[in-house]
């Protein structure tokens, strides 16, 4: 019987299989690399197991990713799965660290109701949906991005998302922003309740009261917080997790600490932000910086330094190589990044993928007039909407601040910390300012009050609590919870889409979405497909 309990399940069912599949990898790493058992890491307070979901992604994402080299993603490997599973037997699960972030995990029960409002984002009928359909149904293809420009950035999202194509319901993809939704909400429970360290206490206390803020204001009142979005944008998980990494790094900055454990939580996820999304590259400012330290630190040999490293780096390397292989350039669409001697790359196509690109970016060249940009800029209702909240919703936490806190500085680091803002803000306004591109930058300078702040008074547990619990019940539409039905089981439908025919394969009869329908494509282009050796090999006809 379709019910919300079976939705729960299957909930659930996901949070534990990517926990222990996360887990797996840091008990390997464990053995050969670190001191601890893996259920005893913790990174400044925050106990491994808030981790091990983002740990789970990151580790399916790049055996999915390494597996389409050579087969498409639809395939039986489910045994591959399992061994990586069993190897959690190899050391003892701590009952009392699992019981503890379930119970806290549970809260997250609140966004299901989202499962009852929700659907696919615009852009999944125009390439997402086709971008995870060809990885199922192809090894990875040479000249990818010549079928359609967008599939160039082909994110391990879409390999992740190409693997939860379960059933017809689709829900499992939504379930994958939810992980992310609840991991921060795990993430601010440990760091107020369980955390002895200011830094990440007062930070996470400033982020909840900024949740908090995102429901006051203009039009509603958003203010840059997450949000649900459609199904098909991984926008939330880059922002969670930029934060997350972020406010971590800085912190062991801040403490002059550095370990393999950490080494090990960050490299994973400044790897996995940029493997979401190339815009994730900012956090290798603050990485580089972290290793620069670690290996200045005299606690660790050089070469375990360097073992511990490796097999990160090996990825990176392998993750450029697709992006080669796929579009021909290092960096798509950038066409200075490009490889024009390979026989899939056409340096027209690629510039004009890259003026659209910029165009449509709405991005600052920093040539033209600020004033002026910036006034065209928030003509778009979002931007202005959000922008003008997020200040409003600052000024009301510098309040809290002088009224509930103690000022005060990190002794160091302070530059770092400027340099990285401004960093950022300048990456987001040539590259691309949209404003649900800069969640994570929002989430971090409101996080960065906190690291300036300590606590004058002591808060009651069971208060915190209380505002957490609004915060999540805030986070789903009020319309999810009007279509809230607790004997249904939501499903996400595919629209039916008419084509017609050019160039010899479909096209959208309307608009230019071809949703799930691996011989449609909205590129008007003239391209060819032919099977080279091992490869199927896409090429622009001139």
């Amino acid at each position: 019987m379709d019910s919300f309990f079976i939705l729960l399940i299957k909930y659930y069912l996901l949070l534990i299989f990517l926990l222990f599949f996360g887990r797996s990898f840091i008990v390997i790493y464990s053995k050969f690399f670190l001191n601890k058992m893996s259920d005893e890491i913790d990174i400044h307070g925050i106990n491994i197991y808030v981790l091990y979901p983002f740990v789970g992604l990151f580790i399916l994402g790049n055996l999915l990713f390494l597996i389409n080299f050579f087969l498409p993603l639809k395939s039986n490997f489910s045994y591959l799965v399992l061994l990586f599973l069993l190897i959690n037997i190899y050391e003892k699960i701590n009952l009392n660290y699992f019981i503890k972030y379930m119970k806290y995990s549970s809260l997250s029960l609140f966004l299901l109701v989202s499962s009852y409002n929700v659907n696919f984002h615009y852009d999944a009928g125009l390439y997402h949906l086709n971008n995870q359909l060809w990885l199922r149904e192809s090894n990875i293809v040479q000249g990818f991005s010549n079928i359609y420009g967008a599939f160039g950035v082909s994110s391990i999202h879409e390999y992740i998302s190409a693997f939860f194509w379960f059933d017809q319901s689709f829900i499992l993809l939504h379930f994958i922003n939810l992980i992310f939704i609840g991991s921060l909400y795990s993430f601010l429970i440990f760091a107020l309740l369980i955390s002895k360290e200011n830094i990440i206490k007062s930070s996470a206390f400033f982020v909840l009261i900024y949740s908090l803020l995102d429901n006051f204001g203009i039009s509603g009142g958003r203010n840059g917080f997450i949000s649900i979005q459609s199904v098909g944008k991984q926008d939330v998980p880059i922002a969670i997790l930029f934060f997350i990494t972020s406010i971590f790094i800085l912190a062991s900055l801040i403490n002059k600490k550095y370990s393999e454990e950490e080494v090990i939580i960050y490299s994973i996820f400044s790897l996995f932000l940029y493997q979401l999304k190339v815009s994730g590259v900012t956090i290798s400012f603050l990485y580089l910086i972290y290793i620069f330290y670690f290996f200045k630190s005299k606690n660790h040999n050089v070469n375990k330094k360097i073992k511990t490293l490796a097999s990160f780096f090996l990825l990176f390397v392998l993750w450029i190589l697709k992006s080669i292989f796929q579009t021909g350039c290092l960096v798509f669409p950038l066409a200075r990044t490009c490889f024009s001697s390979l026989a899939w790359v056409d340096k027209k196509y690629l510039k004009t993928i890259e003026e659209v690109t910029v165009e449509y970016s709405f991005s600052y060249d920093f040539k033209s007039s600020f004033f002026e940009w910036f006034q065209q800029y928030i003509t778009i209702t979002p931007n202005y909407v959000i922008l003008l909240n997020f200040f409003f919703s600052l000024i009301a936490l510098l309040l809290l601040k002088f009224i509930f806190f103690k000022a005060s500085k990190p002794e160091n680091r302070n530059l770092i910390i400027v340099s990285y803002i401004l960093f950022n803000i300048i990456f987001y306004l040539r590259f691309g300012p949209d404003s649900r591109y800069l969640m994570g930058t929002q989430l971090l300078i409101v996080a960065i009050i906190g690291l300036y702040s300590s606590f004058k008074y002591s808060f009651n547990d069971r208060f915190i609590m209380s505002l957490i619990i609004i915060s999540i019940f805030l986070v789903p539409r009020l319309d999810s919870y009007r279509s809230f039905d607790l004997l249904s089981n939501p499903k996400i439908s595919l629209p039916v889409q008419e084509m017609e025919t050019l160039h010899g394969r479909l096209f959208p009869n309307e608009g230019d979405q071809c949703w799930a329908n691996i011989n449609c494509s909205a590129n008007k282009s003239d391209y060819k497909i032919e099977k080279i050796g091992l490869f199927n090999r896409v090429n622009i006809n001139n």
